[in-house]
């Protein structure tokens, strides 16, 4: 992965073990909610939107039936397509560095899964930048 900070927004390059770009994340600017755009193999494959909520964390997308919610004090998410788990997302606790682990049940979504783990991931470091 390759990240990009730019003035407004950032910008993350996913790439494959050959180093061809897999993947393209890029946070909208200006939104009300934070929204980030993953692109795939050139085209936009999802438009991901934090909701603004009290306890639980959660993300939709935009053109699918996905959603991912989470419990931000436990660091676990679940992404799930009409009620079937599409991917687990665990945040590990006490590490120097953010750690996630990711239990994805079909390998077709493995790309768009790791991309999901990226805009979280984003998400919550902004959150800490502004506290």
């Amino acid at each position: 992965m390759k990240g990009e900070l730019v003035f407004w927004g950032k910008k993350l390059h996913v790439l494959d073990a050959s180093g061809a770009k897999a993947a393209f994340i890029n946070k909208k600017i200006p939104s009300i909610k934070t929204v980030y755009t993953i692109e795939i193999g050139g085209f936009a494959a999802h438009e991901v939107t934090k909701e603004i909520t009290l306890l639980k964390s959660t993300y939709t997308f935009r053109g699918s039936s996905w959603i991912l919610t989470g419990d931000f004090l436990s660091h676990e998410y679940s992404l799930a397509d009409r009620g079937r788990e599409i991917c687990r997302l665990s945040r590990k606790w006490f590490t120097w560095l953010d750690e996630y682990e990711l239990e994805i049940y079909d390998p077709r979504d493995e790309l768009v899964c790791l991309c999901t783990a990226l805009v979280v991931a984003c998400v919550i470091k902004a959150k800490r930048r502004r506290q």
